[in-house]
This record gives C-alpha cells, structure tokens and sequence, in this order.
C-alpha cells in the first residue's frame, strides 16, 4: 500500500493526474484506508481522486463533494473533471480518454 501511494505522489508531482476508483462501494477495509490516506495527502501535489459508488455515503471514504450522474460521454466527463479539478489542476479536454476495456 505504501508503494503504491508513494507512486501516485510522485506522479502526481511530476503532472497533474486524476485517478478514478470504480464501485469503491465494494472496496475492502484495506482499500479505504488506503484512500483515506491519499485523501489526507492529496494536497501536496496535483491529485484528484474520483470514485464512483452507488451509495450515498461510503463508511471510511471522505469526500469533498458529491456529484449524481448519469453515464457520461467523453466531452461531458472532460467538463465535469474541469469543473471539479481544484484550481491548480488544469484540465486539457484531449487527455481525457475512453476507459480501458
């Protein structure tokens, strides 16, 4: 867990990087722990994390703000992630791709 938070950072550091956590509903403990450390963290270097979930409130999962959506098509999540990218994260629309398959 360690590594990978120390990976994201330093990416992070290097670049702005969204990452996005699917379903985190599902997550185990060790999961949320691991988010709420990054979440703790994030604010050293241009982070933001997006998780999906189908409950309101996840137990263990912090968040600055709640967005309900419908599915998305890639120029609305390109919009939605400038409109919530803290202010010195700057989003260009083209780097906003497809999910991996």
């Amino acid at each position: 867990a360690r590594a990978l938070l120390t990976t994201v950072e330093r990416v992070a550091a290097l670049r702005p990087l969204c990452l996005v956590v699917d379903d985190v509903h599902e997550a185990d403990q060790a999961t949320r722990a691991w988010l709420a450390t990054l979440g703790q963290r994030r604010t050293a270097v241009a982070l933001m994390v997006v998780a999906t979930t189908r409950e309101a409130r996840v137990e263990g999962v912090e968040a600055d703000a709640v967005v309900a959506l419908e599915p998305l098509d890639l120029p609305a999540r390109a919009r939605l992630i400038a409109e919530e990218a803290p202010p010195h994260v700057v989003v260009d629309a083209d780097d906003v791709q497809a999910p991996l398959a």
